[in-house]
């Protein structure tokens, strides 16, 4: 589907309000875990904050190889070529797919070892080891998914990550509640249910996503059985910088579980609080960003410059206002949502005030994103690469200084990421100014 370049409020309504509401259903998941592993207690909760920090750096780098997928789907969508569609999706997956299996089989000897040294000898540490294994199992059918939501996406087809969301959702609050609490059975198995609830959640909507594109032959997925090995290659290295750049994002939160460690569980556990909240504002910049770059994409696939160029200023305006809204709402919200995360008012208080300062993050997030998107539309996937290296460098030691030496505790989370991130948006800025539209290079 081509989209509507001039009326760039409305296209970006259409595509990014359900690519929003798809991420934050994906956050709910571990939104639903958090609260229903704190009523195991503080341990419980610093043992999956672990976990959790490891997975999302695991599953953001495999979707961030599908990104390669996206920006070719986009063109070929632009150019009307849905052959040329159907092959990219087909070559798109065999690759994160066997990288996805090799995480969760190295997960079976991995995961103990590895949250042990995050979070020190917990209690709590075998089950979250067995929670965390199952997840990465679970990477195999969400790379079945994601490649699926990541060119629906480009064709602008948005709809399809909310719906898909939603039933995983649907499937797995109800076996939450069941497998983890042990309600109507009165057999808990706590971490591990959780961990359960979602292999099957994840393993079922992989099957929808696959129905979803058997009903759409328009798009020739399965018009050929035949995988173009060196296509393959070619979306994988387009999608490796932003593999590392999505990495790169989520990396400094499993370093500083273990800076925070010291400080005790309860400071680990209110971490996640700004964890999951950040994970789920991103949804602001992040969709308005992905919309921006679909629809770029097309008009470089299209020849239209001046189309792409027109609906790039609209949208920066419009991101950057929208995130620093965002950002406004949840600061003043701060400690009830502290509390809906963690069901405990003295980890609400201790996370609250954090929380609120992260918020400043928001619209250097919505500069970066938005202002970045006509690079990455144009295939240069491995600014952000660079830029996410740079920034993570920033933040692991800052975070570091500000706890020991500053006595920051918390507040040592936010600062070092405003830091991070102005030095992002300063990077993206000079990065936009010695963009050339004329000559934008098309990955197609």
């Amino acid at each position: 589907m081509i989209l509507d370049h001039r009326a760039v409020g409305g296209t970006l309504a259409r595509l990014a309000i359900p690519t929003f509401a798809a991420t934050v259903g994906d956050q709910f998941l571990g939104i639903a875990d958090t609260i229903v592993v704190g009523t195991f207690g503080t341990n419980a909760l610093a043992a999956i904050t672990g976990a959790s920090s490891v997975f999302m750096v695991l599953v953001l780098a495999l979707h961030g190889l599908t990104a390669g997928a996206g920006i070719l789907a986009a063109q070929a969508i632009g150019a009307g070529d849905n052959e040329r569609f159907g092959q990219i999706t087909r070559a798109s997956l065999p690759l994160p797919m066997a990288l996805a299996l090799g995480f969760a089989l190295a997960a079976v000897w991995g995961a103990a070892p590895a949250l042990r040294t995050l979070t020190g000898p917990l209690p709590t540490v075998g089950a979250a080891a067995e929670y965390l294994m199952l997840r990465c199992f679970s990477l195999v059918p969400v790379m079945i998914s994601g490649v699926a939501y990541t060119v629906f996406a480009a064709a602008g087809d948005t709809r399809f990550g909310f719906t898909l969301l939603l039933w995983i959702n649907v499937i797995h609050i109800p076996l939450l509640v069941v497998l983890a609490l042990g309600w109507g059975t009165h057999h808990p198995l706590g971490l591990l249910g959780a961990g359960i609830s979602s292999l099957i959640a994840e393993s079922i909507a992989a099957g929808y996503a696959i129905d979803r594109a058997v009903r759409r032959p328009n798009y020739r997925i399965f018009a050929a059985a035949h995988i173009d090995l060196r296509l393959a290659l070619r979306i994988f290295r387009l999608g490796l910088p932003e593999a590392v750049y999505l990495f790169l994002i989520v990396a400094p939160d499993v370093a500083i579980v273990a800076i925070l460690a010291p400080l005790g569980a309860e400071s680990v556990a209110a971490f996640r609080v700004l964890a999951i909240v950040s994970d789920v504002t991103w949804a602001i910049p992040g969709s308005l960003g992905s919309a921006t770059q679909t629809v770029i994409g097309q008009r470089f696939g299209a020849g239209d410059v001046a189309g792409a160029r027109f609906f790039d200023r609209g949208a920066l305006r419009y991101g950057v206002a929208l995130s620093t809204a965002g950002g406004v709402l949840v600061a003043a919200l701060a400690w009830p949502i502290a509390f809906v995360c963690t069901l405990n008012a003295g980890l609400a208080a201790l996370a609250a005030a954090p929380l609120a300062l992260h918020m400043l993050t928001l619209p250097l997030k919505g500069y970066a994103m938005i202002g970045i998107a006509r690079v990455r539309a144009a295939g240069d996937t491995r600014f952000s690469m660079l830029v996410g290296s740079i920034a993570s460098v920033i933040d692991i030691p800052g975070t570091w200084f500000a706890v020991h030496a500053l006595q920051a505790g918390l507040f040592a989370v936010p600062l070092a990421w405003i830091i991070a991130w102005a030095f992002w948006c300063g990077a993206t800025a000079l990065r936009l100014r010695r963009f050339d539209w004329t000559t934008a290079r098309l990955a197609a």
